[in-house]
């Protein structure tokens, strides 16, 4: 089997890879000579065997004789006329990329923790440094952003590309200490450059990366964090938070410096616009079939979302609540929230079912306050959420409290705890008790009935909010609302 890359080919075998580079040249990548292609063939089975020495074998050479060519060691005899590098075959189905279905968060937190690691027991650049440097960073940052900027408006919207561009320009013009402090203290290293989910593997404990850049090294020499950054996002985009929070969980034991943390969202956004970019020049580099042009553009859309939720973490990492009464659409406004942004939603009602064992789908009918509904028990609810908030938030990931906040004692400690940013949803009366008829006639988590929202009509005390939402109007425009409410912080 023969597969091709931009830059290489592959020749598979059962056991064996055979990589040869093609006769390119590029303004980042030079493999244009047959010295070149030796010399960097050695620089990728060098750089390789820090993180997977079983699998990068090594260099060989292509010698021509009289009946045909034959592959040699190079301290054979024999003029080279090209060069291939030999590695073990890894079977497909161990790389990250094809286990996402699968694999466990306790196994991601473990492969945060190797990867950390790897990095841990790497030395400082000893040249090249400059590549983690505040200027060098904030020119990469910048860059990418201008190319981005021809396919405005065609692929990405005006408002959102310049969101995008203030947002990164204003957190690096703020942040330039902490950007040289990183530098300093020894957090950028020689490291791998394209921590993608299909350049590593696991099965059984038994791990490894491959594919690190060995052409370019402004692209090998990063911060820590902007290489683990990019498994981050990856999982993000395909709908893997938990794996992804998982991954930071054990790579943050390894790593655990704040100044790391503070900077995470700002290169998990830098790296959603990398693959943005990239995703754009496919788009245009050759002819797809309509199936590939509809995937491609919904990538974009994708990371695009990906992006602008990153970008309303780059201080901190936000905490939202949506409140209102039962039947105000608050559930649905949220779960529409987490389809789109990279976000954790926490949903009173499910973590109930989950600490009282009772079956998602079971509806529970008992009068108002009694239950698993009394007082006590919704305490016990609200006090899990802020629990369960303060971890999720401590990966630096944004977090979405739904839930009815009624009452002063179910949200005054979680207002003490995040200064969260309060969204109340609300409808007229009737649209409430028509949602109410037909959710108790559905699947819904909730057991939410339309005769027990008097009772809680009389009683709600709800927090002060930052702003309301009338979901008696289409959900299109109620996101929108949020999205722009959102993006003034």
């Amino acid at each position: 089997e023969v597969r091709e890359t931009h830059i290489s080919w592959a020749l598979i075998s059962e056991e064996y890879v055979y990589k040869i580079k093609k006769p390119l040249q590029f303004p980042f990548l030079d493999y244009s000579t047959l010295e070149k292609r030796k010399y960097y063939l050695e620089k990728e089975w060098e750089l390789n065997r820090r993180f997977a020495p079983e699998i990068y074998l090594e260099v060989l050479k292509i010698v021509q004789e009289k009946k045909g060519i034959s592959v040699r060691k190079l301290s054979e005899k024999g003029e080279g006329r090209e060069y291939l590098l030999k590695m073990r075959r890894i079977p497909d189905s161990r790389f990250l990329s094809a286990q996402l279905n699968s694999l466990l968060p306790a196994e991601m937190k473990e492969i945060g923790q190797r990867i950390g690691r790897f990095f841990l027991d790497l030395p400082r650049p000893e040249e090249g440094a400059c590549y983690g440097s505040m200027e060098q960073v904030r020119k990469n940052m910048i860059s990418n952003l201008e190319e981005i900027r021809s396919f405005v408006p065609a692929y990405m919207a005006q408002k959102l590309f310049d969101h995008l561009y203030l947002q990164t320009a204003s957190f690096l013009d703020s942040k330039t200490a902490l950007l040289e402090e990183r530098l300093k203290e020894g957090f950028i290293k020689d490291g791998h450059g394209d921590l993608r989910l299909e350049h590593v593997y696991w099965e059984d404990h038994h791990f490894g990366l491959i594919d690190c850049i060995e052409f370019n090294p402004a692209f090998r020499i990063n911060d820590v964090i902007s290489e683990i950054a990019f498994l981050s996002m990856e999982l993000d985009q395909k709908g893997h938070i938990s794996l992804s929070d998982a991954l930071m969980e054990g790579f943050f034991e390894i790593f655990p410096q704040e100044s790391g943390k503070r900077l995470l969202n700002l290169y998990r956004l830098y790296r959603a616009l990398v693959r943005y970019k990239v995703t754009l020049l496919l788009l245009g580099e050759k002819i797809l079939t309509p199936e590939e042009k509809k995937k491609k553009e919904e990538d974009l859309s994708r990371l695009a979302d990906l992006a602008h939720g990153y970008s309303w973490n780059l201080i901190s990492p936000q905490v939202l609540v949506i409140c209102g009464l039962m039947g105000s659409g608050k559930s649905t406004l949220a779960k529409e929230l987490a389809r789109y942004y990279p976000l954790v939603h926490l949903n009173t009602d499910s973590l109930r079912k989950k600490i009282t064992r009772t079956p998602v789908n079971k509806k529970v009918k008992v009068p108002y306050n009694t239950g698993i509904y009394t007082r006590k028990r919704r305490l016990q609810i609200y006090g899990a959420m802020k629990d369960e908030a303060s971890r999720i938030r401590s990966l630096q990931r944004m977090v979405l409290l739904d839930g009815s906040f009624s009452q002063k004692e179910y949200w005054e400690e979680i207002q003490k705890e995040f200064s969260p940013l309060v969204i109340y949803c609300h409808a007229p009366r009737e649209i409430l008790i028509q949602r109410l008829q037909q959710r108790w006639q559905g699947s819904s988590v909730s057991d939410g009935r339309a005769e027990l929202l008097k009772h809680q009509e009389e009683e709600a005390q709800f927090p002060p909010s930052h702003l309301q939402i009338d979901t008696s109007l289409p959900l299109k425009d109620n996101l929108e609302q949020i999205i722009t409410f959102l993006d003034q912080f």
